[in-house]
């Protein structure tokens, strides 16, 4: 273990490792802030999150480990949790536990406890578990644990500074690796725990330590320890065939007991093959008295042993309260429930979209007000002989104007979404969404990225890494384009609101979306068949958090942090694009029916007439491919209207079966540039890709042409 001095901790690493929903990204953007790098793990597609949190004049370095249930690696985020904390032996590890579920995420802290590494023991969510009557001891976990331990609540920023210090003091002073309880094998029933305390006295008159031996008896019955060759005799259902977890985790041990036994064989001073032979044997032997014990069987007992031990250090009341808590909570009777919650679900959306336009419609007309002040000085250059560059503005701020107005829709959208992640409901959508997903192909676990790729479609490709089968990756990943992101839910929303009575705008916004989301299922299906059959879909498992008071702050800083993203957008790419439509429109004749765009469109215009959109709705649904924030911008600028003008202008200027046509085209058509680039770089599939970019251009035609004839015979 590396000493360091109070200035001297740029090179130690700290691991911030637990279960996942215990808060521990939320403890690791509370020790870093803003200092974050995020990038992925070397040779894989899984993300890593690191950081340096300021100590001084310098500070030491902080990575945030993929959530993680057990040492037993089930997916690529555990294996790289597992082999992370096996083989690059941070200076100090803070295992984060949930003082909500502390009998069961305290479980893991022992995993970590049995590799012999210096850990401190964070006990996150102390105010939820207090909000029960539940007040948990530190010094009673402590002396349990051998390890220091702080209470916080990270969400609110307490008990974070305590954390920091205790770091700090570890990292200067490294402490004695902390030792697995012996208390557990105890509890263990006979002839088991005679037989563990056998193979320990076995241990420690070859030379382990006591601790050393405790730890790995614990990894033996608790499977906590993978091979990293997937030989080990820890691995779930393996042979004993190795033990290079051991070798790996207590690796001078080994080498120290069978180095004693050696000698015990072969006489002091023996060296040479003979020597070298008797430490092989003995290593071997060793091998096999653990192996011994790695039986499904044993595992169990020694579970139960751990959970009846972490239930009298938690204090059996306290148990009982919190999951009573879990038990009263009759919300998961009905959210659950395969009907009920699924129409619950139906309800949120609608509800959503309600918000949507009764709170954004006003705020997006006020804006819009806000944004046309400014236009009569505008055009007063015009008049004093500056009459392109005015031109040029003219263009530029009704493009920009024309993104704004949709700020309030954005704000109300990510708003909801982000009050009902808080709270706990998304989890819950997921799982409801389980049976619906399977029927059309698709693994359980696809919900989630699907789900979160409404904000964004980049955010539900990268979610992606998250599903285990291949095959069932990359159909996800072909599949996100097609779930609408914010900005084509509010071009929807805005122009429904434009062009339709506010029940009418709703119904057609939902028909969309409904629309969608049978192209995605025909689009899996059909998808499913060509692609290689896969062994089994599986089923989706997953915890479901506790539902807690939403926390205004969070949604606040998670609002903020995408509005600011998409102001980021409209003052760059989106001013810079207005200015080429703007061009394009006024070169070479100053008429935008015979500039460029004009041209342009009206080489496109036989495509649209089969489509039912003339030849300004074609060009930007071509804008779009940019961003879909350009929808707006280049509306604006090719219907020469000042942003409050701009509905007035369509309504009289656009049928609504047009509009609809125009919304389920833009709705289908290919995502934006920078999805396309981590949908190639996720897959790293051009078969993939030139498959969305072959769905993505005919259904769009395909769709918005049977949906503006059916509109058009519902009059």
């Amino acid at each position: 273990m590396r000493q360091a001095t109070i200035t001297g901790l740029t090179d130690m690493w700290v691991a911030v490792a637990g279960q996942p929903n215990t808060g521990k990204s939320t403890i690791f953007s509370a020790l870093t802030g803003m200092h974050q790098e995020v990038g992925n793990w070397p040779g894989k597609t899984v993300e890593k999150k690191q950081g340096k949190a300021p100590v001084g004049q310098g500070g030491y370095n902080v990575v945030d480990l993929p959530g993680s249930y057990s040492l037993h690696a089930q997916s690529p985020e555990e294996n790289i949790a597992v082999e992370y904390l096996l083989g690059s032996s941070p200076d100090v590890t803070v295992v984060v536990a949930s003082a909500v579920s502390p009998e069961r995420t305290l479980a893991y802290a022992l995993d970590v406890l049995a590799l012999g590494r210096p850990i401190i023991l964070a006990l996150n969510m102390v105010d939820m578990a207090a909000s029960s009557g539940v007040n948990l001891d530190v010094s009673t976990l402590a002396a349990g644990f051998g390890v220091p331990v702080v209470l916080l609540s990270a969400v609110r920023k307490n008990g974070v500074e305590p954390l920091s210090e205790s770091i700090g003091q570890a990292l200067r002073r490294p402490p004695a690796s902390g030792r697995v309880p012996e208390a557990v094998f105890k509890l263990l029933p006979d002839p088991l725990r005679r037989e563990v305390f056998q193979v320990r006295d076995w241990l420690l008159s070859h030379g382990i330590d006591e601790g050393r031996a405790l730890s790995l008896l614990w990894q033996a019955l608790s499977g906590s320890a993978p091979d990293p060759d997937e030989t080990g005799v820890f691995g779930m259902g393996r042979k004993a065939k190795g033990a290079g977890a051991l070798t790996k985790a207590h690796g001078a041990d080994w080498k120290q007991g069978s180095a004693l036994d050696a000698d015990g064989i072969q006489g002091r001073g023996s060296a040479g093959q003979n020597a070298e032979a008797a430490n092989h044997a003995q290593g071997e032997d060793c091998r096999a008295v653990l192996a011994a014990l790695c039986s499904e069987e044993h595992r169990h007992q020694f579970s139960e042993a751990r959970q009846t031990w972490l239930e009298k250090l938690v204090g059996r009341d306290s148990v009982e309260a919190l999951g009573k808590r879990s038990a009263t909570v009759a919300w998961d009777a009905w959210l659950l429930h395969p009907v009920w919650g699924l129409a619950t679900m139906t309800g949120f959306l609608l509800l959503t979209l309600v918000a949507g336009f009764g709170i954004g419609f006003p705020l997006a007309g006020g804006t819009a007000y806000l944004f046309s002040l400014p236009e009569p000085h505008i055009l007063a250059w015009g008049q004093e002989g500056k009459h392109l560059l005015a031109a040029m503005t003219i263009g530029v701020w009704r493009g920009v104007g024309a993104v704004v107005v949709m700020l309030p829709f954005i704000v109300v959208f990510y708003a909801i979404f982000a009050f009902l992640e808080d709270v706990g409901y998304m989890a819950r959508a997921a799982f409801i969404m389980d049976r619906a997903m399977s029927r059309i192909g698709l693994n359980g676990k696809a919900f989630v990225p699907l789900l979160f790729a409404i904000p964004c479609n980049i955010s539900g490709v990268v979610g992606c890494r998250t599903i285990d089968d291949p095959r069932q990756r990359l159909l996800t990943i072909l599949l996100v384009p097609l779930v609408p992101c914010t900005a084509k839910i509010v071009v929807m929303v805005t122009l429904a609101s434009w062009l339709f009575t506010p029940l009418s705008a709703v119904l057609v916004v939902l028909a969309l979306l409904a629309m969608n989301m049978l192209v995605l299922g025909g689009i899996s299906l059909l998808a499913g068949k060509v692609m290689p059959p896969t062994d089994s879909l599986g089923g989706l498992v997953m915890e479901l958090p506790h539902f807690h008071k939403p926390n205004p702050r969070a949604i606040g800083r998670y609002v903020w942090r995408n509005v600011l993203a998409f102001l980021k957008k409209a003052s760059t790419l989106i001013v810079a694009f207005s200015v080429l439509i703007w061009f394009l429109s006024y070169y070479p004749t100053a008429d935008i029916e015979t500039s460029l765009i004009g041209q342009l469109g009206r080489m496109l215009q036989p495509l649209g007439d089969i489509m039912g959109v003339d030849w300004r709705f074609m060009t930007a649904l071509l804008a779009s491919g940019v961003s879909k924030e350009a929808v707006m911008a280049t509306i604006g600028v090719l219907f020469a209207a000042t942003t409050d003008q701009l509905p007035e202008i369509l309504r009289h200027s656009v049928s609504q079966a047009s509009a609809v046509a125009f919304m389920c085209a833009q709705s289908l058509f290919i995502p934006c540039v920078a999805t396309i680039g981590i949908l190639y770089s996720e897959s790293r599939s051009l078969k993939i890709l030139a498959a969305m970019f072959a769905y993505s251009l005919i259904l769009p035609v395909v769709m918005a042409a049977i949906v503006y004839h059916f509109a058009l015979l519902l009059g």
